[in-house]
């Protein structure tokens, strides 16, 4: 059971899923504990408090989705922002369906959901996907990003795995494989003052992304005068040209490349794409060689 079906099956239809619904009945709060690996792991505290206000004046509008443990209390599944709003509202029950499922079918249910949450900041994201294909495929999660990198590079010599990433993609809705890679995995080497901004919603992953193309001894810098001055992504780059000595603005494009040579293992490409890469990389050697200002700063 996969992606939309098994959210149906488990959460039931959508008047199950309104308060007053016939599948959703009153818990008590003291009864459900949270789930032990809960995939979402940065909460808002301003959205929280928003949150409880609400919950406060106007109660839990959607349940919440548990599981029955053997003890007679339950453990939750869906909900958990729904879940401490109550609790700090002060409220001793709480509208939930109880769904008999399995600890490993809550936690795919549980980051499946994560993925499609209109709220998700792409650092969640790229998490949430990590987990459904470390746990679809089988990959240890410390691998997951290795692997995923190199079957997409290589997708005809692992036809297999390459379909079955392609089809958890299409059942998540979001991107694809390609897009995944190229954008969705670059969070992951975000520094942590940037990802704690981007969390916050404080600044646009686009702007951070910026940021990230520059020295890391730029970031601070640039976070400051983005989150300060209210810089657009142009005047991120604008900024970050003139840290780095009026180099102009295409300068961190010669040092992505140069990062992206390093970190390329030529004998593992497919044979034309490393032929291609071999030709265009003699151009740009004899192009460097044959260059009358090198050598030269300050010229215009």
């Amino acid at each position: 059971m996969r992606g939309q079906q098994m959210r149906a099956a488990f959460l039931g239809t959508p008047a199950e899923q309104q308060r007053d619904g016939p599948g959703a009945r009153m818990l008590p709060l003291g009864k459900i504990s949270a789930m032990p690996n809960q995939p979402r792991r940065y909460f808002s505290p301003e959205s929280l408090t928003e949150l409880t206000r609400s919950v406060r004046e106007r109660g839990v509008l959607q349940p919440i989705t548990v599981r029955p443990l053997p003890d007679g209390t339950f453990a939750l599944v869906l909900g958990e922002r729904r879940l401490r709003a109550a609790r700090e509202a002060g409220l001793t029950q709480i509208p939930a369906i109880v769904r008999d499922i399995g600890e490993s079918e809550a936690l795919d249910l549980a980051l499946f959901e994560n993925t499609q949450r209109e709220d998700l900041n792409p650092y969640e994201y790229a998490q949430a996907t990590l987990e459904l294909i470390s746990r679809r495929m089988g990959w240890p999660l410390e691998d997951v990003p290795a692997r995923v990198r190199l079957i997409e590079r290589q997708q005809e010599e692992h036809p297999e795995e390459a379909a079955q990433l392609r089809a958890l993609f299409a059942e998540i809705g979001r991107g694809t494989l390609t897009n995944f890679v190229k954008q969705g995995l670059r969070v992951l080497k975000l520094s942590a003052y940037l990802l704690d901004e981007l969390q916050r919603g404080a600044l646009e992953y686009t702007k951070v992304l910026a940021i990230s193309g520059a020295p890391a001894e730029h970031h601070r810098e640039l976070l400051r005068a983005a989150l300060e001055e209210g810089l657009s992504v142009s005047g991120i780059h604008a900024r970050r040209a003139k840290l780095l000595g009026g180099q102009g603005a295409m300068s961190p494009t010669p040092q992505r490349v140069a990062r992206l040579i390093q970190k390329t293992s030529f004998d593992k490409l497919e044979a034309p794409r490393r032929e291609r890469l071999e030709r265009l990389l003699l151009q740009v050697e004899q192009l460097l060689q044959d260059n009358p200002g090198k050598g030269k700063r300050g010229r215009s």
